[in-house]
């Protein structure tokens, strides 16, 4: 009797090792798929940097306005750069403004614009 409930206990272990050894290997199947399945996307742009320094309106002062931060790609966003504007030339700060940003592929042009503000 003894034997009988040795070989059973026995075979469910060796079955629920081989099921773990199946569930295993699954896993790193679908994670070797998640890691290799995908092309990256090698994009590549052109950076445009003009000579002369293009005012964006509203969004610019007459104080050093620069270290820029566009998230990509929106609609409209935010725009945070350094500026002395709001001490009057004396100590830089994060300003913040708006900007629209509309890229038609069909022409290769990126329009920007500084939405008008509401009073």
């Amino acid at each position: 009797m003894m034997t009988q409930e040795r070989q059973k206990y026995d075979r469910e272990f060796k079955q629920k090792a081989v099921e773990l050894s199946i569930m295993k290997q699954i896993i790193v199947l679908i994670l070797l798929i998640m890691l290799f399945g995908c092309e990256p996307d090698n994009i590549e742009y052109d950076i445009i940097i003009t000579d002369v320094a293009t005012n964006l309106g509203e969004l610019n002062s007459e104080f050093d306005d620069y270290n820029s931060d566009l998230p990509y790609p929106h609609q409209r966003m935010d725009i945070y750069f350094s500026s002395n504007r709001n001490s009057l030339g004396s100590d830089f700060d994060i300003v913040a403004g708006k900007m629209d940003f509309s890229y038609h592929s069909e022409d290769d042009i990126l329009n920007v614009s500084i939405p008008m503000a509401v009073n």
